[in-house]
């Protein structure tokens, strides 16, 4: 007979990252199960979906002879929640009937568990070589890089993050969605070759993005014909990925090299606004989710249509504009995630460039949405003056003193859009429309399949009642 025993209070952690990885309706019933393993008196228990490993260590050590059990996820759970967190469970396995032994008010209960043979638990071998520890600023790239990533399928290679390490001056994270990218730098990884990390719903899990241990990191190369895999370790919790196979995007080539003709500087007090008020204004109903962002002599101003066409205007406190006055039109959900991200800068170069928010060897880029609204209202003028005072300019940093003479410099004015620019932004929302039918063809033909293999498991069902049928029919009594 074999007992293993540990804390409900453990168990329950355990169980909580696990289920990030379990699968839940995989046609493998093993998919669906939690590996508890004995060994040199350590507990672990491992889950896996055959791309993802997750492994949780018992921090205290449990002795006895080596033993493992393989016990489904969903009766764990239920009996998680029917155990306090000071009691301890105990998994034993009679002669292959596996049950979970609890006291309640003094009161020994015995649950059955559903179980399956140990051979059939996908088999895991430990990365080799030595881990790296990744300090805090490292980790906190790594996690908002995985928010910037695509969690679009038919763009695979995007599905994550790229460290790259081609550039011996310094090693950046970058990730992008094709709409928008980041990337960091001013840190070196010892690592030989650049390696894509996938995203995964672990990545948001808050025990592990507010964890205050140390992150370690583990690379094994890709071999003939298996990918490479990547190991994340903190504390008691280990996660071993796949890395995704192909080459990413030259994502050098699409940042900008110019300064930006308009420059704003946020403080603390501009980001706290802009996170407490941007995502209650009024919404015109746009997937796009359309927010005007205006450079000028008051700082940064924001602009966004309501659904009655008409215009909320906010001045973002403490913000600083230098340059040419400039108006850009961006997803709103860009710029809370860049406030959130703590960016402080903001550079634009016109109208149809990609505009950045930068933040000490941090970046975002986000491509303006090239479009216009209706009832847009005219805020490329500034406040009305008096005639007797001067027009009001946007402060420029100041040049060094010279013998020369000063000249006055020319008036700058924005251009009106050309018919090339009037044809992109009707252009853009055709593109729109064609991507999101796509992506509902995409969702058609998954349900279509699914529809089908269900029909083939009934089909099948049916076949075997009618065989039981037959055969009960030849019986005589």
């Amino acid at each position: 007979m074999i007992h293993l025993q540990l804390p409900a209070s453990e168990l329950r952690l355990a169980l909580a990252g696990l289920g990030k990885v379990v699968c839940r309706r995989s046609t493998l019933p093993v998919l669906g199960c939690v590996l508890i393993t004995r060994q040199n008196d350590q507990l672990t228990l491992r889950a896996t979906d055959l791309d993802t490993w997750a492994i949780y260590t018992c921090k205290e050590p449990h002795l006895g002879e080596d033993a493992s059990l393989v016990v489904a996820f969903k009766d764990l759970q239920t009996v998680v929640k029917n155990v306090p967190s000071q009691e301890s469970i105990q998994l034993q396995n009679n002669e292959g009937k596996v049950s979970a032994r609890y006291h309640l008010n003094g009161t020994a209960i015995d649950q059955p568990l559903e179980t399956v043979p140990v051979v059939d638990f996908p088999s895991f071998k430990s990365l080799e070589g030595k881990s790296i520890p990744l300090d805090a600023k490292c980790r906190q790239s790594i996690l908002q890089a995985f928010e910037c990533s695509s969690t679009d399928e038919q763009r695979y290679i995007l599905n994550g993050i790229y460290l790259d390490v081609s550039n011996k001056g310094g090693h950046y994270v970058v990730a992008t969605d094709g709409r928008h990218l980041y990337s960091s730098n001013s840190f070196k990884l010892p690592l030989k070759e650049s390696v894509l990390i996938p995203n995964h719903k672990l990545w948001s899990w808050p025990i592990l993005r507010q964890s205050v241990d140390e992150w370690l990191l583990r690379t094994e190369p890709s071999k003939e014909k298996e990918a490479g895999r990547i190991e994340i370790a903190s504390g008691p919790w280990t996660f071993t990925f796949r890395q995704i196979e192909g080459n990413f995007p030259n994502w050098r080539q699409v940042i900008p090299t110019d300064q930006g003709k308009s420059v704003a500087e946020l403080s603390e007090e501009s980001l706290q606004f802009i996170n407490d008020t941007v995502s209650h204004l009024p919404d015109s109903g746009s997937n796009d989710q359309p927010i005007s962002l205006r450079l000028d002599a008051q700082g940064l101003r924001l602009f966004t249509p309501k659904s009655d066409k008409s215009w909320t205007e906010l001045s973002v406190p403490s913000s600083k504009a230098t340059g040419t006055p400039l108006t850009i039109h961006i997803n709103r959900q860009y710029l809370l995630k860049a406030a959130r991200f703590g960016l402080r800068r903001i550079e634009m170069t016109d109208r149809l460039s990609p505009l950045r928010f930068i933040e000490a060897g941090r970046k975002m880029v986000v491509m303006p949405l090239r479009t216009t609204f209706a009832g847009e209202p005219s805020i490329e003028t500034q406040p009305p003056q008096t005639s007797e005072s001067a027009p009001v300019a946007i402060p420029q940093p100041q040049e060094p003193m010279t013998d020369k003479p000063k000249t006055n410099p020319t008036p700058v004015t924005e251009e009106a859009p050309s018919a090339i620019t009037n044809a992109i932004t009707q252009i853009e929302p055709i593109r729109e429309a064609l991507r999101g039918a796509l992506r509902q063809t995409n969702d058609l033909v998954d349900a279509l399949k699914q529809a089908a293999k269900d029909q083939r498991q009934v089909e099948r069902e049916i076949h075997s009642v009618r065989s039981t049928l037959r055969t009960l029919q030849k019986v005589q009594l």
